[in-house]
């Protein structure tokens, strides 16, 4: 044995555990009769989760998500397929946030769509992380404040539509004149 194999264990004591066989998960007759009724082109192997995003996609006009908007999800491991839309998913991670994360977390996301809404839509270049050093400091600050906290409470609860078909849409929640969307804008601005 070398000093390259040292820690490995040999090929013949590895135990090699067989994939069990997952479960055919299929769209149900109901939710192919939906997609086939909009005209939705319905891809062989298609799961419920995929069809439900083909549909919800096609009947609003709006592409796939884009790869940074699916590294945020991961940030916050909420589940998406490979037909989910940016809005979808940008309003997946606040619920998954508001439902499993902390109000740091919540916060967070706020003042990261706030930031792009304070940008504008037509970029993601330039975009804060939510897990940046800059966007979590300003949002533990802003969770101390209960005027914060309850206005916050509003973000994400409802969906519009957007004005562009197509055009990224992230902004979900407080109007520009709530408690939350006036510290969040002046707290950004100040540190950035």
């Amino acid at each position: 044995m070398t000093d390259d194999n040292l820690g490995q264990i040999p090929p013949e004591l590895v135990h090699k555990k067989k994939a069990s066989p997952k479960p055919e998960w299929k769209p149900s007759e109901r939710q192919i009769a939906f997609a086939k009724d909009l005209g939705v082109e319905i891809p062989v192997g298609v799961t419920p989760d995929e069809l439900r995003d083909i549909i919800d996609s096609g009947i609003n006009h709006i592409p796939v998500a884009r790869s940074e908007t699916k590294h945020y999800a991961d940030l916050y491991h909420v589940p998406y397929t490979k037909y989910t839309n940016d809005q979808e998913l940008f309003s997946r991670i606040i619920h998954h946030a508001k439902d499993k994360g902390t109000l740091v977390d919540v916060s967070s996301w706020f003042l990261c769509c706030l930031y792009l809404e304070t940008i504008g839509h037509a970029t993601m270049r330039g975009f804060l992380r939510p897990d940046c050093l800059v966007i979590r400091r300003i949002a533990e600050d802003l969770s101390r404040n209960p005027s914060f906290c309850r206005s916050l409470k509003a973000f994400g609860a409802h969906h519009d539509t957007p004005s562009e078909p197509g055009k990224f849409w992230a902004w979900y929640g407080p109007s520009k004149r709530s408690i939350a969307y006036m510290l969040g804008k002046s707290a950004l601005r100040a540190a950035l």
